[in-house]
């Protein structure tokens, strides 16, 4: 758990970076989410199937992807609540904080186990 963690750390910072970059800096936090989040899930896979016995492999990455899939599906209405409630800007920002937060806990969390 913790390689995912460290490897998708940048991903909070780079979301927060959307908000406070001029448009004309704005490519290098889009490839650095891009880049942040092919490892996370390259990472995260192997870390995934690596972990589980080999008979649960397939599915403990089922359900793996079921959650990731369900969460983005969660996400998205509540990040453009966030956004008309407080402003893009903003929800840009909270976003940023949330993720580096998640980010740290699971790196915390990796390393007590």
């Amino acid at each position: 758990m913790s390689r995912s963690g460290a490897r998708s750390s940048s991903f909070g910072p780079s979301v927060f970076l959307l908000t406070v970059v001029p448009n004309e800096l704005l490519l290098a936090p889009l490839l650095l989410m891009g880049v942040a989040g092919a490892l996370r899930m390259t990472v995260t896979e192997v870390l995934v199937v690596d972990s589980a016995p080999p008979e649960r492999r397939s599915t403990v990455l089922g359900s793996y992807y079921l959650i990731s899939q369900e969460v983005g599906g969660l996400a998205a209405p509540a990040f453009g609540a966030a956004a008309v409630i407080f402003g893009i800007g903003p929800a840009f920002s909270g976003l940023g904080v949330i993720l580096v937060a998640f980010s740290a806990v699971a790196v915390w969390l990796g390393r007590r186990m």
